[in-house]
């Protein structure tokens, strides 16, 4: 029996990107022959993630639609992928489930129906419009892996409903930069602000947001609202108020006088300090009282030193004499 490990499909879901490329790198760690990513997500882009993430794993595309992308932008992006990851990847690409939806502007019934509240399976039930709404309804249901049954609409009305409150939101995106076209992408936004969930025709609808120029144009128009908010003119009137009891007080007699006192202050400072030169009349005087501090003090240290050596010199003279000796006798 063979114990080689068979590879593994790695898909790009919305919320759980990075730790699906952390799994990659953890999948070549394990020894894995390979990675492919199904359609489900943008799996190019997941692939040059893996890429950038791994060194050695073989990984590419299970099948990516035809429909999705231009063919010149298809062949970039697998060259790039190709070069950076020196080789490894396999770009596998056909028809998928079922052909992109074509522009609603094909469709007069695609373009009537909302304006008269309707969805253009009860408003054109037989058109070529109605006809490619069920065909995207049943490739969400496939992709989403919910079956083609009543039951499976009520499943996916529910994963719509609970991903509203946590960031699933609507947005139109560039698809190609050459010709313009767009798309509309799903995905969750985390800093999306909170909506209630409304319906169309009894189907919930999924809320969008702005992007591109719309979204500049959406964070400007929040950026003045907030400029707006400020309380400018009170800040203006606390600043005049300021401004006029600075005024009043620079006016005032005090604040006037300030610098005459100032004045005299300095010029009685420079007295001050010049009284302490070398060549002041204090100077002069200072000098023979302290040179006759010095000898009184030098008299007092010498006083201290003969108390020190004979206690009672205050007492009994200082001058030792011999003891005195009677005449010798006469013979």
């Amino acid at each position: 029996m063979s114990n080689q490990l068979p590879a593994v499909s790695l898909a790009a879901v919305p919320g759980r990107r990075r730790t699906i490329i952390e799994l990659a790198r953890e999948v070549e760690r394990r020894g894995f022959p390979g990675i492919y990513c199904p359609s489900l997500g943008d799996n190019l882009a997941l692939c040059e993630a893996i890429a950038l993430s791994t060194s050695k794993i073989h990984f590419g595309t299970s099948i990516t639609p035809i429909y999705t992308r231009h063919v010149a932008d298809f062949a970039s992006t697998a060259a790039f992928i190709h070069e950076v990851s020196d080789g490894r990847f396999r770009f596998g690409i056909g028809v998928s489930q079922i052909s992109r939806l074509r522009p609603a502007s094909v469709s007069r019934n695609l373009a009537e129906a909302p304006s008269v509240g309707q969805t253009v399976l009860t408003y054109a039930p037989d058109s070529r419009g109605a006809e490619e709404y069920q065909a995207l309804a049943r490739e969400a249901l496939a992709r989403l892996q919910r079956p083609d049954t009543e039951e499976g609409v009520e499943q996916l009305r529910q994963a719509i409903v609970s991903g509203i409150p946590r960031g699933l939101r609507a947005t139109l995106s560039t698809g190609n930069i050459i010709t313009g076209g767009l798309y509309v992408a799903i995905d969750f936004y985390e800093d999306a602000p909170p909506v209630e969930v409304e319906e169309f025709a009894g189907r919930p609808m999924i809320p969008t947001i702005a992007s591109g120029l719309g979204g500049l144009e959406q964070r400007v128009a929040q950026l003045l609202d907030k400029v707006n908010d400020l309380p400018l003119e009170q800040t203006v009137r606390e600043l005049q108020q300021t401004l006029a009891s600075l005024d009043d007080l620079l006016g005032s007699e005090g604040m006037q006088a300030l610098p005459d006192r100032l004045g005299a202050t300095l010029d009685e400072l420079q007295l001050t300090a010049a009284s302490f030169s070398g060549d002041s009349e204090l100077q002069e005087r200072l000098l023979p009282t302290v040179t006759e501090l010095e000898r009184t003090l030098s008299s007092l240290r010498q006083m201290l030193d003969t108390l020190d050596r004979q206690p009672n010199a205050l007492i009994f003279n200082r001058d030792y004499r011999e003891d005195p000796r009677p005449p010798a006798g006469t013979p």
